[in-house]
């Protein structure tokens, strides 16, 4: 995108804040149908050797250090509310991502039956080999 070869993609908050650090005229969208969205899950499996060091881990990832260079870094949201209510990233108050009702606009990927997935994989196959 940066050197003018792309116009139009379908990108997430990092993308929009590095053009915007290059100075390159950038716009990000904001759909009337709402935004697409995502969310990052981690989960300790039953029985799991190593429950600790697994704790440890998700503590880690939520801990602020990590939650403000998530923010400052990548300009996505986390759940660490500590870093919201000091949050001064600039990319994220130009696009709303700081208003909490950004969720009740957005769409999240929904649960897919293995056909359905299956058929998003090849759509998705065949986008990628067209010329």
């Amino acid at each position: 995108m940066a050197n003018g070869d792309v116009w139009v993609a379908y990108a997430w908050p990092s993308a929009y804040a590095a053009l915007k650090a290059q100075d390159k005229p950038v716009a990000y969208a904001n759909p009337k149908e709402g935004p697409t969205s995502w969310v990052g899950v981690y989960g300790i499996r039953k029985g799991t050797k190593n429950y600790e060091l697994a704790l440890k881990f998700l503590d880690e990832k939520l801990a602020t250090t990590t939650a403000n260079s998530v923010v400052d870094e990548l300009s996505y949201g986390v759940a660490n509310q500590e870093v919201w209510s000091s949050n001064s990233n600039q990319t994220l108050k130009e696009l709303s991502l700081d208003d909490p009702s950004v969720l009740q606009r957005s769409n999240f990927t929904p649960e897919l039956t293995e056909k359905q997935r299956n058929a998003w994989t090849a759509m998705w196959t065949e986008v990628k080999a067209a010329p």
